[in-house]
């Protein structure tokens, strides 16, 4: 066991979730993975993947890049639900009572590929500048 000093600060706990619209749909992505994972397991079956993307994956994937179009009309919503304390000295209690503050976030935003990412990445530089000049 680690010693209680003021830099030990115990681990983060994360626990990630899809949630499908019914069981027919889970049941049908289920058997599209198992599909995928024999078809990436033998270099001839991976060559066809390559080879007919749009065939494999029922028109989801394709050589072609998206249209212009078919990003505009794209979008994503993510809910990030985080647990923690309030107003108590985390290193002295942690591991003896359970969270008493929730946080739910939703995050919505275009195209997650195409525009999404640029955005996020600037973001992220654009906060550890922050970060940095607040610290000095």
């Amino acid at each position: 066991m680690k010693s209680k000093d003021s830099s030990y600060l115990p681990p983060v706990q994360f626990s990630a979730y899809f949630v499908a619209p019914n069981f027919i749909f889970l049941l049908g992505l289920s058997i599209f993975g198992m599909f995928m994972k024999f078809m990436t397991r033998y270099k001839w079956t991976r060559q066809l993947l390559l080879n007919y993307p749009g065939l494999f994956s029922f028109g989801v994937f394709r050589k072609e890049p998206p249209s212009h179009h078919h990003i505009q009309q794209c979008s994503f919503k993510s809910q990030f639900v985080g647990f923690g304390f309030k107003g108590k000295n985390i290193l002295d209690e942690w591991r003896i009572t359970r969270p008493d503050v929730e946080i739910v976030t939703s995050v919505t935003g275009p195209e997650v590929a195409y525009v999404t990412t640029p955005i996020a990445v600037v973001s992220a530089a654009y906060t550890l500048l922050e970060e940095k000049v607040m610290n000095e």
